[in-house]
């Protein structure tokens, strides 16, 4: 009896390790598919990305401790925008320039993937101000 004891313990041994195994190959493969999928966009990183791709922009330093980006044109484009793209891998920016000269931001190819793949839902208008409140008269 013991051996039968030992030899279900060795089992249920090997069961646990195949089990562990296998749920290490479902957590690579479900990373490696959110990685090819690539990021979920807001709209207005979508935008800033179509920004990017559309128009040469730069990245600048004002004075210190101020970064703007901007377009050529002199639009300014959403810091956050911009480092969240950055964070994604989605644009880079050219480092050998300095930041006083203006760093020109790329499209990375996982950006122009990301542009070439579905579009994030638009983001709703703000609703129409409705007709003014009918006030009672004074007493």
């Amino acid at each position: 009896m013991t051996s039968h004891l030992a030899e279900a313990e060795h089992r249920l041994g090997l069961s646990a390790t195949a089990c562990h195994h296998v749920a290490a190959a479902v957590r690579e493969a479900a990373s490696t598919a959110q990685r090819a999928a690539g990021p979920e966009l807001t709209g207005a990183q979508y935008r800033t990305l179509e920004t990017f791709s559309r128009e040469t922009c730069r990245l600048y330093e004002i004075r210190p401790g101020l970064i703007c980006v901007y377009t050529d044109e002199g639009n300014r484009v959403s810091m956050d925008d911009f480092r969240a793209l950055t964070e994604h891998g989605l644009v880079g920016r050219d480092t050998s320039t300095s930041l006083s000269r203006g760093q020109k931001i790329t499209v990375t190819e996982r950006g122009q993937q990301a542009l070439a793949g579905p579009h994030p839902p638009p983001t709703a208008p703000a609703p129409a101000p409705g007709p003014p409140a009918v006030r009672g008269p004074h007493r």
